[in-house]
């Protein structure tokens, strides 16, 4: 793993990509490297800003930039970029980690501290207990994992894109109203299905976050599903035992 930089190379493509300018004129600059520039090289293709020349849903471009290779995504900031396609013409946001941006986005985003948690970690980005914006990230391509720094602390925050369910089952009272999470990671767009087995009778799961929610009333007995979710970076199922107990 390369340590994090303001400057990314796109094997693939053959790009070098920088971030240029301030406030709102800051994007992401593209330089063709395909072949030995002469006298310096202009940008082939402007991500963000007031200038940009490829297509990209990016709310805005951050200071820092990660490349993984593996999984063809632009990090800028918190938000990840798709590169598969055509990079000269459209950018697609794939995803970002906290619950996004908002109109509380610009001065702190305390989502994770409220009563549902937050699948995808700490919205650090935009979390003003974590020192403000991000100083640093960089990007693991064979884990995918991303790490950015908190700086006012000296530690380095690690969050894991690949969605994994809980190892442990669920252990719920008849009766008594419940509210699960069935694991963590993931980065957005979030989609669950339920693909077989029946949760006990009661019991719903959201279809965006996989949080199981309700009042259980059904026989005490053991429950297994299977659940799939289907996450920005891939596709992954798992099995989910539930114990009800007696009231």
């Amino acid at each position: 793993m390369v340590l994090p930089s303001s400057v990314c190379y796109d094997h693939a493509t053959e790009t070098l990509f920088v971030v240029s300018g301030e406030g709102r004129e800051r994007e992401i600059l593209g330089f063709d490297l395909s072949e030995t520039p002469e006298n310096g090289a202009e940008p082939v293709l402007r991500i963000g800003g007031a200038h940009a020349t490829v297509e990209s849903d990016l709310p805005r471009v951050e200071r820092l930039l990660a490349l993984d290779e593996e999984r063809r995504r632009l990090w800028s900031g918190l938000f990840a970029l798709d590169l598969s396609g055509d990079v000269r013409t459209r950018l697609p946001l794939v995803g970002w980690f906290g619950l996004g941006p908002d109109e509380r986005a610009e001065h702190e985003q305390e989502n994770h501290t409220g009563r549902l948690p937050n699948l995808l970690g700490y919205s650090v980005g935009f979390c003003d207990r974590f020192g403000g914006a991000v100083g640093a990230l960089a990007v693991n391509p064979a884990t995918g994992t991303v790490y950015v720094s908190d700086t006012p602390r000296y530690r380095v925050l690690c969050f894991q894109p690949q969605f994994a369910f809980r190892r442990d089952g669920l252990t719920l009272r008849n009766g008594a109203p419940a509210c699960e999470v069935i694991g963590t990671g993931g980065l957005a767009p979030l989609r669950f299905s339920l693909v077989s087995g029946e949760l006990p009778s009661g019991m719903a799961m959201d279809v965006e976050t996989g949080i199981l929610r309700g009042t259980p009333r059904a026989a005490p007995d053991s429950y297994e599903v299977e659940v799939a979710a289907s996450t920005a970076t891939g596709d992954v199922r798992g099995r989910l035992r539930i114990e009800l107990l007696p009231q």
